[in-house]
C-alpha cells in the first residue's frame, strides 16, 4: 500500500474509533501506554489503544509520545504498530512549538524506520524525513539513485522527494539520469527539476530540438528553455510550430508558451528569415491534419495576437 493510501485509511480508522470511544468508557493514560508498550500483548489490541490515544490529545501525555517514539525506532516490532505510530506522531508534530522536545527522537526515529524490512513504512519515514530537509534522508536517496540495487525506494519516489529541496547539490546526478536513463519517467522528472539549474540551458536547448526525443521530454525542456533563455526558446519554438512534420503534442505545447509570451512578436522583423508568426499559426488553424491540441493552441495564438 502507498504510503499516502494507509495514511488516508488510519485517519479514517481514528475517526472511526473516536466514535466508538465517545460511547465506552475510556481508558487512562498508563492502562494505555502499558498496553502499547507491551510487546508481549496483542497486536490489534496495541493498535486500539493507539488509535485510543491519537483519538485524544497525545501531545498532553509526555509518556504516550515517548511509548510511540520508542515503537517506531524498533526493529522487530510490527510494521503495522509501527506505521500506527508513526501516523500519530506525523499528526501531532504539526504543533511544532509543543512537538519541539519531541523533534530530534522523531527525526531518530524515522532514520531509523528508513531501513525498516517494509516498504511502506520504510518510503513513509524517508518521506516525512525529506519534507524535513534531512541530509541524512537526502543522501540515502541519491546513494539509492546512483546504485539502483541498494536503493531504499523506487527512483521515481527517490526523484520526488528529493525534488522536496531540488538544489544545485543535486543537479549533477539529474543531468546523469538525463543523459543515461532509459526511464522516461524517471527522465521527465529529472529535467523536470533541472528546470531551476541556469548551468542546464544547452541540455533543455538540445532536447527540445531533437525530434528523436521523447515528446514529453521536449515539451517540458522547451517549456525550461523559455524561463531559463527566452530568446534562444522564441527562435526555436517557431521553428518547432512552422515545422509540419514535427510532433503536434511539442507544437502545442511551445505555441501555447509563445501565445502567453509578453516579449511576443507575432509579425517578422526586416532582419527575420522566419515567417511571421501570424502567418504559421492561420495556416494551421485553417489546415485538417493538425492535431485537436494543436489547433486549439492556434486559436487561442490568433484570440491574443490577431487583432
Amino acid at each position: 500500500m502507498h504510503p499516502k493510501n494507509y495514511r488516508a485509511e488510519y485517519t479514517a480508522e481514528l475517526e472511526r474509533s473516536a466514535a466508538r470511544t465517545a460511547e465506552t468508557p475510556s481508558r487512562g493514560t498508563r492502562e494505555l501506554v502499558s498496553i502499547i508498550s507491551g510487546r508481549s500483548g496483542d497486536l490489534q489490541q496495541r493498535l486500539a489503544a493507539i488509535r485510543e490515544v491519537s483519538a485524544g490529545d497525545p501531545l498532553s501525555k509526555p509518556s504516550v509520545i515517548k511509548a510511540l517514539l520508542k515503537i517506531v525506532e524498533t526493529d522487530d516490532e510490527s510494521a503495522d504498530l509501527r506505521l500506527a505510530a508513526l501516523t500519530t506522531l506525523e499528526q501531532v508534530s504539526v504543533r511544532m512549538a509543543e512537538f519541539r522536545p519531541y523533534q530530534a527522537d522523531f527525526t531518530a526515529a524515522l532514520r531509523k524506520a528508513t531501513a525498516s524490512a517494509d516498504s511502506v513504512l520504510r518510503e513513509r519515514a524517508m518521506d516525512i524525513l525529506a519534507l524535513d530537509k534531512d541530509p541524512f534522508v537526502q543522501e540515502l536517496l541519491e546513494q539509492g539513485l546512483r546504485n539502483p540495487d541498494e536503493a531504499s525506494v523506487a527512483p521515481e519516489a527517490a526523484l520526488r522527494m528529493l525534488g522536496y529541496d531540488a538544489h544545485a547539490g543535486h543537479y549533477d546526478l539529474l543531468h546523469e539520469i538525463v543523459s543515461s536513463s532509459d526511464k522516461p519517467k524517471l527522465r521527465q522528472m529529472a529535467l523536470g527539476l533541472l528546470a531551476a539549474d541556469s548551468g542546464a540551458k544547452d541540455t533543455f536547448a538540445k532536447i527540445a530540438a531533437d525530434r528523436t526525443e521523447d515528446s514529453a521530454a521536449r515539451a517540458t525542456s522547451a517549456v525550461a528553455l523559455q524561463a531559463l533563455a527566452p530568446k534562444e526558446f522564441n527562435t526555436l519554438a517557431r521553428k518547432i510550430v512552422a515545422d509540419d512534420d514535427d510532433d503536434d503534442d511539442v507544437r502545442a505545447t511551445v505555441l501555447t508558451a509563445l501565445t502567453h509570451d509578453q516579449t511576443e512578436q507575432p509579425t517578422a522583423s526586416r532582419t527575420s528569415k522566419q515567417p511571421a508568426m501570424l502567418d504559421v499559426v492561420r495556416t494551421i488553424g485553417a489546415s485538417k491534419a493538425p492535431s485537436a491540441q494543436l489547433k486549439a493552441a492556434a486559436r487561442d495564438y490568433l484570440a491574443r495576437h490577431d487583432s
